[in-house]
Formats: C-alpha cells, structure tokens, sequence
C-alpha cells in the first residue's frame, strides 16, 4: 500500500510541478493521498511488544531523527543548489525557501515525537490509555483547530508546511488506534453496509469539493476531514481485501513492495527528475481528456519513479552515503549483508 501511495505521491508532482496542470480528474487524489501516508506511518509505528524505557525511547529518537531529519536536510540543500545555484555562503540564507519540498519528513518527525514521548510517559505510569487518550486528544485539538481557524500563512509557517502539520496529526493518531485495535478496525471495515455509506459519501464529498460549492455549510470541513478520512478508509479497504494478491509472488506486487520499502528514497531523489514539461498541458488539457491524463501522469510517473531506483542503488553501493543520505542503519545494512 505504501508502494502504490508514493505512486500516487510521484504522479501528483509530475502533473502539478511538471506540467504545471492539476486537471480535475487528478484533485481527487488531494482527499486521501497525504492522508494515507501518515495513517500507514501510523499503523506500523505502533508494535504491541514495545516496551518504552527510558533507554528505548533515547534509542528511537536519535533512529527517527537520523533518518528523517538529516537526510531531508542534505537533499534540501542539494536541491537548493540544483535548482538555484549561488555562493556557498548564499544557501543558508535562503534554506528555508527549500524546506517545503520536504515537509513530510519533518512533520512526520513531529508526530513521532509526540507519540513516542507519550508512550514512554505511559509506560512510566504503566497505563497504556495515558498514551491512547493524549494522542486522541492532540489530533482532536489539530483537527478542530485546522478547520476553525485560517491561517495567516507568513512566509515561515507556508516554509514548514505549519498547516499541513497540524491538518495531518489527526490520520497518524488513527493509524496508531488502528493498529492498537486492528482486530475491531479490520472487522468495521468488512462490513458491507459500512463500505456501502462510505463509498457513497466519498462520492458526494468529491461533488461538493470538485464543484467548489464554498456555500455549502461545512465546505472546509468535507474538504479536510470526512473526504480525507473516506478515501483513506476506501483504499486501505481495497488493499486489506487484495491482501491476497499483494503478498503473492506476482511481478506487480513485488515492484509494490520494493518500491514501499524505499518510500523515503523515492521522496527525497524524485525532485530532481521533475524537468519543465508545460508543452504536454495542451495536449491533455480539457474534461474529456481524463482517462489521457491519468495515463501521461502513470507513465511519466513510473519512468521517474525508475530514475530514482537507479540512484538510490547508487548511494546504497556505498554504506557511508546511505547512511547519511538515505538513513540506512548499520545494523539494517549487515543484516542484509549477512
């Protein structure tokens, strides 16, 4: 699933920053794409075993900021220098311009702060329901806070992606209660009457949202919540149910699972494969074009998406620079090895 999501991530930004056209047929991707990604996060960050001492929680934290922090920041800056190039001195000034390409990273470093520090503070009172009610309480809060209030956007909150962060808590909490609960989650989601409502007001949400009906009461809240929320549970539904077939030996679902276990090679190399490509806008621009732009953009998506691939074995060739540049563990690396 993660797999087809960075799919999903790579078409979206070859349309959106290549061709420079975001056609209707592509903003639906907009309700759950983000969305899903952090409720994966999420859903493989809880392990029911963890025993949170202080000594594990000091292990983690330098593990997630090795490799989601120092990573996005050597890309930014090589990103900084391939798109802008100016004086040594110069890139430091005008970082922060850069950061957004790799907001991911650093609000989900965020999140991970949040959960793990309340998971150690739970296993400090040794009450595991300290952790579930902060995180629901934290994504609550984000949640109600995202949609009731506009943000001012200053230049420094829009660099650091401040509301993304705080709209995106809510879909990391629910991945860890998902996990936490999976038995009651997987068994809601099997039921027919319940995919049945979903799918019909995911429908209705994309309506409201792809007719840009503002008036409508709630607009914000169909935009960044329930629509969100229903296209994630619609496809996280698909892929429970196809399980099957994606634990299989067949050739698609074994390029899926490689490419969700280098998700984060794919994120921090894929910016630098996004040549200018406005030429292409007028030969799929128009409503009767959809099933076109869906193919250009998964064409142009997968060759980028192979272009990365290369690189990534590139870097991974050497232990030294995938451990800087991609966040692969020493240990990962002999394990493998071995």
């Amino acid at each position: 699933m993660r797999g087809f999501t960075m799919f999903l991530v790579v078409m979206l930004h070859v349309i959106s920053n290549s061709i420079k056209f975001m056609p209707v047929s592509i903003q639906l991707l907009q309700f759950f794409r983000m969305p899903t990604f952090f409720f994966i996060s999420g859903f493989i960050a809880y392990k029911p075993l963890e025993v949170w001492t202080t000594s594990h929680y000091g292990r983690q934290m330098r593990k997630k900021a090795f490799v989601q922090i120092i990573p996005a920041l050597i890309f930014t800056v090589f990103y900084q220098a391939w798109m802008k190039p100016e004086p040594l001195l110069q890139y430091f000034t005008h970082i922060g311009d850069y950061i957004l390409y790799y907001w991911f990273t650093f609000a989900l470093f965020a999140m991970f702060v949040v959960y793990y520090a309340l998971s150690w503070i739970a296993h400090r009172f040794n009450n595991e329901k300290i952790m579930v009610v902060g995180m629901l309480i934290v994504a609550i809060a984000t949640a109600a806070f995202h949609v009731c209030h506009r943000f001012p956007n200053p230049s420094w909150q829009r660099n650091l992606h401040v509301e993304d962060l705080i709209w995106t808590v809510q879909f990391f909490t629910m991945g860890v209660l998902a996990r936490k609960y999976k038995e009651k989650f997987f068994s809601i989601i099997k039921n027919q009457w319940f995919n049945s409502v979903v799918i019909v007001l995911f429908f209705l949400c994309a309506l409201i949202y792809l007719n840009q009906w503002r008036s409508v009461p709630g607009f914000y809240f169909i935009h960044y919540c329930l629509g969100c929320w229903l296209g994630l549970v619609i496809l996280f539904t698909l892929f429970k149910r196809k399980e099957e077939y994606f634990n299989s030996n067949s050739r698609l679902a074994r390029v899926m699972v490689f490419i969700g276990r280098r998700t984060l090679d794919i994120y921090l190399i894929h910016l630098f494969f996004l040549p200018p490509m406005q030429w292409l806008r007028p030969y799929i621009e128009g409503g009767d074009k959809a099933l076109l732009q869906w193919v250009v953009g998964g064409v142009l998506a997968a060759v980028v998406i192979a272009l990365c691939m290369i690189v990534s074995e590139i870097i991974r060739s050497s232990d030294l620079l995938a451990h800087w540049l991609l966040g692969v563990s020493k240990k990962r690396k002999e394990e493998k090895n071995g």
